[in-house]
Protein backbone atom coordinates (compact mmCIF):
# COMPACT_ATOMS: atom_id res chain seq x y z
CA UNK A 1 0.00 0.00 0.00
CA UNK A 2 0.63 3.52 -0.38
CA UNK A 3 -0.54 6.52 1.50
CA UNK A 4 -0.49 9.99 0.35
CA UNK A 5 -1.63 13.54 1.52
CA UNK A 6 -2.19 15.14 -1.26
CA UNK A 7 -3.40 19.19 -1.79
CA UNK A 8 -5.46 20.48 -4.25
CA UNK A 9 -5.62 24.49 -4.78
CA UNK A 10 -9.03 25.33 -6.76
CA UNK A 11 -9.20 24.27 -10.20
CA UNK A 12 -6.19 22.26 -9.80
CA UNK A 13 -6.30 18.29 -10.29
CA UNK A 14 -5.82 15.40 -11.96
CA UNK A 15 -7.15 14.46 -15.19
CA UNK A 16 -9.38 11.57 -16.53
CA UNK A 17 -6.70 8.39 -16.25
CA UNK A 18 -6.21 4.83 -15.26
CA UNK A 19 -4.21 2.72 -12.76
CA UNK A 20 -4.29 -0.80 -12.81
CA UNK A 21 -4.31 -0.13 -8.00
CA UNK A 22 -7.42 0.74 -6.68
CA UNK A 23 -7.65 3.97 -4.63
CA UNK A 24 -9.42 5.12 -1.46
CA UNK A 25 -9.83 9.07 -1.33
CA UNK A 26 -10.41 10.55 2.28
CA UNK A 27 -11.37 14.22 2.42
CA UNK A 28 -9.98 15.78 5.37
CA UNK A 29 -10.79 19.49 4.27
CA UNK A 30 -12.18 21.67 1.69
CA UNK A 31 -14.50 20.57 -1.32
CA UNK A 32 -13.62 18.37 -4.30
CA UNK A 33 -15.59 16.91 -7.56
CA UNK A 34 -14.33 13.27 -8.54
CA UNK A 35 -15.37 11.58 -11.35
CA UNK A 36 -15.46 7.81 -11.49
CA UNK A 37 -16.97 6.07 -14.93
CA UNK A 38 -19.28 7.85 -15.93
CA UNK A 39 -20.41 9.35 -11.80
CA UNK A 40 -19.54 12.60 -10.89
CA UNK A 41 -19.44 13.01 -7.25
CA UNK A 42 -18.82 16.64 -4.91
CA UNK A 43 -16.92 15.28 -1.86
CA UNK A 44 -16.75 17.10 1.47
CA UNK A 45 -14.47 16.67 4.73
CA UNK A 46 -15.12 13.30 6.10
CA UNK A 47 -16.37 11.84 2.64
CA UNK A 48 -14.42 8.87 0.71
CA UNK A 49 -14.45 7.68 -2.91
CA UNK A 50 -13.21 4.51 -4.38
CA UNK A 51 -11.32 4.45 -7.58
CA UNK A 52 -11.65 0.63 -8.97
CA UNK A 53 -8.29 -0.90 -10.93
CA UNK A 54 -8.81 -0.21 -14.51
CA UNK A 55 -11.64 2.68 -14.27
CA UNK A 56 -10.91 5.84 -15.68
CA UNK A 57 -11.27 8.75 -13.03
CA UNK A 58 -10.36 12.28 -12.39
CA UNK A 59 -10.05 14.78 -9.28
CA UNK A 60 -10.43 18.56 -9.09
CA UNK A 61 -10.75 21.17 -5.96
CA UNK A 62 -13.56 23.18 -5.56
CA UNK A 63 -11.70 25.09 -2.99
CA UNK A 64 -8.53 24.54 -1.31
CA UNK A 65 -8.69 20.94 -0.22
CA UNK A 66 -6.48 18.03 1.75
CA UNK A 67 -6.95 14.50 0.11
CA UNK A 68 -5.85 11.43 1.89
CA UNK A 69 -5.42 8.41 -0.84
CA UNK A 70 -5.03 4.95 0.10
CA UNK A 71 -3.63 3.39 -3.14
CA UNK A 72 -3.40 -0.55 -2.87
CA UNK A 73 -1.09 -2.66 -4.61
CA UNK A 74 1.45 0.10 -4.16
CA UNK A 75 2.63 1.35 -7.54
CA UNK A 76 6.00 2.61 -8.13
CA UNK A 77 6.79 6.14 -6.62
CA UNK A 78 8.60 7.20 -9.48
CA UNK A 79 4.88 7.86 -11.04
CA UNK A 80 4.56 10.55 -8.02
CA UNK A 81 7.79 11.95 -8.47
CA UNK A 82 7.74 12.40 -12.26
CA UNK A 83 11.02 10.77 -12.68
Amino acid sequence: MTLLEIHYQPGVGAPLHVHSHESLAYVVKGKVKMTVGKEVYVLGPGDVCRHPQGIPHAVEGLEESTVIEIKSPAPDIATFLGT
